[in-house]
Order: structure tokens, then sequence, then C-alpha cells
């Protein structure tokens, strides 16, 4: 384990990948120039250093699609069905750095806890009036496996799917109790 790995640990967990390093400019990332570009294209120039951009998530958030309730609900659900893929030892939705997963009998707590999070999350899904559009949505989006770089036509069709999307979002922001933060 590297010096720099267990100081990041320490300051409460790893940094994103694609997040710069605390003291650095946003500006100072690895981040390729043809990358930046293509961001700018769907997100705004103001907007491509932005670390959520980076993601589907991000580009709908600065794409004025969703709102930042939203985009926070949707992060948690990348999270707790990410957390419950990998303690029930499925492969990824989309290709990951991980090489190694831990299965669901290395620590049963976790597991169940997981499993909690992840059937009252499918619970509020699955209750959307399209539950199978919104299942899909939420799936495909919060879990990485689109790109609206790689598909625009996904966000071409948006007036179909949006709306359950939201909805779902929405009732998982209040399932888990996630507020809007303040406008400044």
């Amino acid at each position: 384990m590297t010096k720099r790995y267990r100081q990041a640990n320490r300051r409460g967990g790893r940094r994103p990948s694609h997040a710069p390093a605390p003291g650095r400019p946003a500006h100072d990332t690895v981040i390729p120039p043809e990358a930046l570009a293509q961001r700018a294209r769907i997100v705004g120039e103001a907007a491509q250093l932005d670390h959520r951009s980076g993601t589907a998530l991000g580009q709908l958030f600065h794409g004025g699609y969703i709102d930042e309730r939203l985009h926070d609900a949707g992060v948690k659900a990348g999270m707790v069905w990410a957390k419950w893929q990998r303690l029930a030892a499925c492969p990824p939705i989309s290709i990951t750095g991980r090489s190694q997963g831990q299965s669901a009998t290395d620590d049963t707590d976790e597991w169940r806890r997981a499993k909690e999070d992840f059937n009252a999350m499918a619970t509020v899904i699955r209750a959307q009036p399209a539950g199978k559009l919104a299942w899909d949505a939420v799936e495909t989006v919060c879990l990485g496996a689109v790109d609206f770089r790689e598909n625009p036509v996904m966000l071409q069709r948006w007036p179909v799917w949006g709306d359950h999307f939201k909805g779902a979002l929405g009732d998982l922001a209040r399932l888990w109790k996630i507020t809007g933060k303040e406008a400044a």
C-alpha cells in the first residue's frame, strides 16, 4: 500500500481519480483534451472541469435536466446498487479499474445492510408508474453504463424516459431524506 493511498484513506476515504488532488488547481487534471472538448460540447465550457461532468448524472445536472437534489439521489442510488452488486459477486455493468471483489460471505452485517438498502431502493423504483422504464433508466444512468457523449440519442429521447427517471430519483431523495442545497 502506498503512502499516498494511506494518507488519502485517513482523510475519510479515497479521492475520486477524476478529481484534482487537494491544493491543486482544477485545470491541473489528467483529463485528456479530447475528453474536455467532448464535455464542453455537452455541458458547456464553464462546467467542463467540474468532476460531475464526466458522469451521465453530472451531464444531466449541468444540462438542466435534473437539479442538484436529484443528482445527489442518483449518486446515492449508484453507490447502493454498486455495493450490492459487489457483495453479491455480480459482474459490474460498466468497465471498472478494480480487479478483485469482495464476496458476500466476508461480512454478513455488511451484506444484510446492502441488501436492505437495495431492496428499499428497488421497491421505490418499481412503484413508479412505468416501473420497468424507470428501473432501466436509473440502472443505466446511475451505474454509468451510458455516456451521453457516446450515445446522444438517449438525450434526444429524454421526453420519453426523463419524467420517469426524475420521478424515481425524486422518490429516492425522499426515501433517503436528501434535500436540495440552497442556491448561492
